[in-house]
């Protein structure tokens, strides 16, 4: 399910930061773009040491946590001011 939704994003010209799955593995045949980037993350995050510091280190670089604060922020202004 989630290799669709990525999918989809890529087919869209968009930049998916979401991260792998725990459990997510090299495709050997990576034929499309969406798929070879899809390997890129893995081995980003299996170069920073495989592991949820590997995974939270990628994130870092990658200023996913900038974007979870843009989100929580515009949360706190809709919540007080309405949407």
């Amino acid at each position: 399910m989630q290799l669709d939704f990525v999918r989809k994003i890529y087919n869209k010209g968009g930049v998916c930061a979401r991260p792998p799955p725990r459990d997510a593995a090299y495709k050997k045949t990576a034929k499309t773009s969406w798929e070879r980037k899809r390997n890129d993350v893995i081995a980003a995050i299996h170069g920073f040491g495989r592991d949820d510091i590997g995974k939270q280190l990628w994130k870092m670089c990658l200023g996913y946590h900038e974007r979870s604060v843009v989100e929580t922020a515009m949360f706190k202004i809709k919540r007080r001011f309405g949407s």
